[in-house]
């Protein structure tokens, strides 16, 4: 949801200081970068935000969605982005969950586990899916149910059946290396950041469910609904996740979907 992905590019410019000098909370289009845009050298966001999506811009709370692809990249400190000049940026969000048993004691220092949240695009069955299949596996899904019966014989399983396989080669669970360098052109412009941001970065996930104690989800999602003043949601806190746990997530779901259909090339597990 949204909110998940203003709350973490706020996290990214305030807590983290790689945005200090975006000029307003929650302005969206009408916000400025005060120093000069983001750039493979200077800090800041590098990706689309707002409505209409403009490159460079914070996300208002009431923004739309972000859809499948990358929520965020930005220019980061390499001094608290594991050494690495550009962080990747996922953002989670959820309305309705109950927290998870272990919240309930005191003084709890773990994380609720994230790797179910993971989306996986290609897949055919969308039960087993966090976000929507990507729309080429959708579309090419639809186009080739078998045709009307005309009497004749056709082999009309055998266009699906190939299909499926092709799809199948093309699983990819969300924030994995393989899916990150499928997104990476849509997030940013240009083939020579491209290549940049791909031999630098660190990935991170936010998540933002209503449950958080510091009650900064709750904070948002009580002033979307009630259409509040930007000062009724300053507090930006959520679940914060770093590369190397990132990375057990996507070997998790990368492990379970092998068992279910093989040792493909985009399953393979990341070192």
């Amino acid at each position: 949801g949204v909110s998940g992905e203003h709350i973490a590019d706020y996290i990214c410019a305030v807590e983290f200081g790689w945005g200090k000098d975006w000029d307003g909370h929650d302005k969206g289009a009408d916000g400025k970068w005060l120093e000069g845009v983001p750039s493979a050298s200077k800090t800041g966001k590098l990706s689309a935000g707002g409505s209409p999506k403009a490159s460079h811009v914070l996300y208002k709370l009431t923004d739309g969605a972000n859809g499948t692809g990358i929520d965020a990249v930005w220019r980061a400190n390499p001094a608290n982005n594991e050494g690495k000049k550009f962080a990747i940026v996922e953002a989670k969000a959820s309305r309705d969950e109950d927290a998870p048993k272990f919240m309930r004691k005191l003084n709890y220092t773990r994380k609720p586990g994230i790797s179910s949240k993971l989306g996986v695009s290609g897949i055919a069955d969308p039960s087993e899916l966090i976000e929507p299949i990507e729309s080429d596996a959708s579309s090419s899904q639809s186009k080739n149910k078998s045709p009307v019966s005309s009497g004749k014989n056709k082999p009309a399983n055998t266009k699906r059946e190939e299909d499926f396989t092709k799809r199948k080669r093309d699983l990819l669970v969300q924030m994995s290396s393989e899916w990150i360098a499928k997104n990476i052109s849509k997030a940013v412009l240009g083939r020579s950041l491209i290549a940049q941001v791909m031999s630098s970065y660190s990935r991170h996930l936010f998540y933002a469910p209503l449950f958080h104690t510091s009650l900064s989800p709750k904070e948002h999602a009580s002033a979307q609904l009630g259409s509040l003043e930007e000062s009724a949601h300053q507090n930006h806190k959520a679940f914060h996740y770093s590369e190397h746990e990132i990375k057990g997530f996507v070997n998790k779901r990368k492990k379970s979907l092998t068992k279910k259909h093989g040792a493909l090339d985009s399953l393979k597990i990341e070192a």
